[in-house]
């Protein structure tokens, strides 16, 4: 019988490969301290290594999501 995605133990769960990963800004890639850590920039550069495009979704102007997207090096429309 098949089981259900919620139903799965740990050991149970799939390698998920993600081919798209859209992030938001404030509060999401910038911590309190409007800065975005090495960890971030660390998982971010791990999903575009595996393949993943990565992007903005958010309702900032383009001005300040293009110099975001241009440090990131992001490679998704946003």
């Amino acid at each position: 019988m098949t089981k259900l995605l919620w139903e799965l133990g740990e050991g149970e769960l799939p390698r998920l490969h993600p081919r798209l990963a859209m992030f938001d800004v404030d509060g999401t890639l910038r911590g309190r301290n409007g800065e975005i850590s090495a960890a971030v920039r660390g998982a971010i550069a791990s999903l575009q290594r595996s393949g993943c495009k990565v992007g903005l979704a958010t309702g900032r102007p383009l001005f300040s999501a293009g110099q975001i997207i241009r440090s990131l090096r992001l490679d998704a429309p946003s």
